[in-house]
């Protein structure tokens, strides 16, 4: 039996083998959003009749015995609400910005279309995508479907409210400082940031902290996601070779013995709970069981305060040049970064990212000498905040918002600015009965090792089983 929970490629290998349509996998999901996503808030667009009528399409090619089909062929997809996608309103999530329909994709969504996915809809991020909850004075605040009361997570937590509760088999996603894989860890989902330079687009921004990427249920599926993300683009400033195999065969062997290090300390100087450092022991009791050598480490150079201080300073600078947008209708957050922005001199700026540069080349030194394959840390040193929780002293600080989303970015913002490789599994069952997640950071550019080792642990401790409770109630296609 297939039903909402199942993953990407087995929806994929159903519809090609003829076993169900992609009209009635795309209906099977839009009757879940209907039901389900009043009380979660996570679509901020749909697109049924262009969904439909797209998928309608897909099974006419079917019926025709058409065989040389995309990989994703016919599966629903949800875009999350800060990119271009053809003819549809893509505006940041802001009342700051035009209401004006995008005249083409984004490079990575063209890609995700020409892989065969039925695009379902946009889904909610926080404005500009620049804090660790999914909250807008636009769209609202949108819900974990674990426990109402509290966030998915940001920026792609309409992202992962959708995927967690069933809504769709996999979703589009972007992290500039960790945020696929925090959803990913508050919902209970896989989260992968791929390497600086490992996705294209336009431009680079941030310099090299963002990438896009997808959440999903299984290593699997966000493998072969990459695969058709991660196309080369030799115009773009960086670029990395591609991977002497597909990323889809990672997941199919096991991985030698690696040298695991166990970091303790974020990247950012915020309070870490005991909670999140239980989820590691047992993931390096794991990683242990499966024959690989683990060990505490720290990193050379590894200074808190000075990587707060640099990421803060291009967090900032990021929000300088933002074409067409009115910044007197934007949220109190954006419009104090944006007028911080104006106040940093270039020499600032670039001293931060020249330092930036410093530190990570000092803290690669373990993978550079060969003494490290791999690194866990907890996805977040927190749980999932209660809804409102980051806006409580906003009247008084604006910038109190971003200081307090540092308490859920302390783990995975580093690694934005290292470029590192880096997934979130959701390892961990806290003790509230709420998911958590365990991060796994790769070495330099190691995308395909890092997923080989993801795949592993996979199969050793499996999650499938579990999703929330506001899903349970639900039915599923039978395929014979």
């Amino acid at each position: 039996m297939l039903g909402p929970f199942s993953s990407a490629l087995d929806w994929s290998a159903a519809i090609r083998n003829g076993e169900v349509s992609p009209l009635e996998v795309l209906d099977l999901y839009l009757e879940r959003i209907d039901r389900l996503d009043p009380s979660l808030n996570s679509f901020l667009f749909r697109a049924d009749d262009e969904a439909r009528a797209a998928a309608r399409a897909m099974g006419d090619r079917l019926a025709r015995g058409e065989e040389d089909l995309p990989p994703f062929f016919g599966v629903p997809l949800s875009v999350k609400g800060l990119n271009d996608v053809r003819g549809w309103v893509n505006r940041y999530c802001s009342f700051g910005t035009p209401d004006v329909p995008a005249e083409a994709d984004d490079p990575y969504v063209a890609r995700l279309r020409a892989a065969g996915f039925v695009f379902v809809g946009l889904t909610t991020s926080p404005e500009f995508g620049s804090i660790s909850v999914t909250e807008s004075a636009m769209h609202g605040a949108t819900r974990n479907p674990w426990d109402l009361t509290r966030s998915p997570g940001g920026s792609s937590g309409g992202a992962a409210a959708g995927l967690a509760a069933g809504l769709v088999p996999i979703a589009h996603g972007s992290d500039g400082g960790g945020s696929i894989r925090e959803p990913a860890s508050f919902t209970g989902l896989v989260g992968l940031k791929p390497s600086r330079g490992r996705v294209a687009d336009f431009y680079t921004p941030s310099p090299g902290f963002a990438t896009e990427g997808v959440l999903s249920r299984t290593v699997a599926d966000t493998a072969a996601a990459l695969d058709i993300l991660s196309v080369q683009d030799p115009r773009r400033w960086y670029v990395l070779p591609a991977p002497g195999r597909p990323f889809a065969d990672a997941v199919t062997e096991d991985p030698a013995p690696q040298r695991i290090g166990v970091l303790r300390r974020p990247g950012l100087p915020v309070p870490v709970e005991d909670e999140a450092m239980r989820a590691v022991d047992a993931a390096a009791a794991l990683l242990s069981d499966l024959g690989h050598k683990v060990f505490e480490v720290d990193l050379p150079g590894f200074d808190p305060e000075l990587i707060e201080r640099l990421f803060t300073t291009i967090w900032i600078a990021s929000h300088g040049a933002f074409p067409g947008v009115d910044f007197e209708r934007t949220e109190p957050l954006t419009r104090e970064l944006h007028r911080r922005a104006a106040q940093l001199s270039v020499p600032a700026v670039v001293e931060a990212v020249a330092a930036m540069q410093r530190v990570t080349a000092q803290c690669l030194t373990p993978w550079s000498e060969g003494r490290l394959d791999a690194l866990i840390t907890p996805t977040t040193p927190s749980g999932p905040p209660p809804i409102g929780w980051l806006f409580e002293e906003v009247e008084v600080d604006p910038m109190s918002v971003l200081f307090r989303a540092y308490h859920h970015a302390g783990f995975t913002s580093t690694f934005n600015m290292f470029g590192l490789p880096a997934i979130s599994l959701p390892l961990h069952v806290r003790a509230d009965g709420l998911p958590g997640g365990v991060q796994f950071v790769g070495a330099p550019r190691a995308d395909w090792e890092l997923l080989q080792l993801a795949g592993q642990v996979e199969r050793a401790a499996p999650w499938h089983q579990r999703v929330p409770v506001l899903a349970l109630a639900d039915g599923g296609v039978h395929v014979a």
